[in-house]
């Protein structure tokens, strides 16, 4: 895994994003897409399958038995996270022997697609997620897991709000980081 070094995201590859812009700023088809990460987020069973192979060793650097928990990241959408990344979630968790909580972390109003042009300002996370039963996550090692990360915002205001809840640690998890060809 590698790590962003403003962020400190912890990532397992470059995402190359569907669209790019040409040298006279038109929008054409980037030839080095991330194929993978597009058909996980489409649910496609060989592409979570993919991810939990590149992830499921990469976790026992991150837990601490008992008292660790991964919670991923919901989607832009009110109460909805991706189903690709609650079956990774829980999977990782299963072999790693670690906690899956899939909604204590929600979000309670729908904010519009970061991709399709959102604001990432970390602020539209903090007034749009909530941590349910917060006794759960109290002395314990949180994994926040999301499938891509670009400006990093959703993965450090969730952090922020699970470490106002008194956790030990809080480290973030993303599959990909989107880098700008």
């Amino acid at each position: 895994m590698f790590q962003d070094k403003i962020t400190e995201i912890w990532y397992l590859h470059d995402y190359h994003t569907y669209w790019m812009y040409d040298a006279y700023g038109e929008k054409v088809l980037n030839p080095a897409h991330t194929k993978i990460l597009y058909q996980f987020k489409q649910g496609d069973a060989h592409a979570i399958e993919h991810y939990y192979n590149l992830m499921k060793d990469e976790l026992i650097n991150f837990r601490n038995t008992s008292d660790t928990i991964i919670i991923p990241i919901p989607s832009s959408k009110s109460g909805q996270v991706s189903s690709s990344l609650l079956t990774l979630s829980e999977r990782l968790a299963t072999y790693n022997n670690i906690r899956y909580l899939n909604n204590c972390l929600e979000r309670t109003v729908d904010i519009p697609k970061l991709a399709q042009g959102g604001d990432r300002h970390k602020e539209v996370h903090f007034n749009s997620l909530r941590i349910n039963n917060p006794q759960l996550v109290k002395n314990k090692v949180i994994l926040l897991l999301d499938d891509v990360t670009t400006s990093g915002n959703s993965l450090l205001a969730s952090k922020e709000l699970f470490e106002k809840k008194d956790t030990s640690e809080v480290i973030c998890l993303s599959l990909t980081k989107t880098v700008h060809d």
